[in-house]
């Protein structure tokens, strides 16, 4: 169990990580108003990725430290939605934000693809975790 919980970890800041360098904001595009400029989709994102990874990471800390079988259940149940979650933000699916629209922008080339890899990862992982705890799972004892 302690290996799923460290490749949840490292996961986890590679999706609190990653998608902050490749913003189009971080490579100098942004929205052109009169007034100024404003930040692109992309970069809201990135923000939003960086809160699920911190959270994700968060979870897999759970995982690694704690002993109870029905909590690490739980907290792979909840790497799963969370897992999603990674995954709808990089669409403008369900509660997604998205990213930009021009297929030459950073956040399209690297950001896009990297979610789109990593989350189906996290969510198999978790899923393996769930599975593991089910299984090893005895219903007469709480805490092992």
């Amino acid at each position: 169990m302690r290996v799923v919980a460290f490749l949840l970890f490292v996961l986890a800041l590679f999706v609190a990580i990653f998608p902050q360098f490749y913003t189009c904001q971080s490579h100098g595009f942004s929205i052109q108003l009169p007034k100024g400029t404003a930040a692109m989709r992309c970069l809201w994102t990135a923000h939003a990725e960086a809160t699920l990874g911190v959270i994700l990471a968060v979870v897999a800390a759970g995982m690694w430290f704690l002993k109870g079988k029905e909590t690490r259940a739980i907290l792979s149940i909840l790497g799963i939605i969370i897992g999603f979650a990674i995954l709808m933000m990089a669409t403008r699916f369900l509660f997604g934000i998205g990213v930009c629209i021009n297929p030459d922008m950073p956040c399209v080339v690297y950001m896009r693809p990297a979610v789109y890899t990593v989350a189906p990862i996290i969510i198999a992982i978790s899923a393996i975790g769930l599975v593991i705890n089910l299984v090893t799972f005895k219903p007469g004892k709480h805490l092992e």
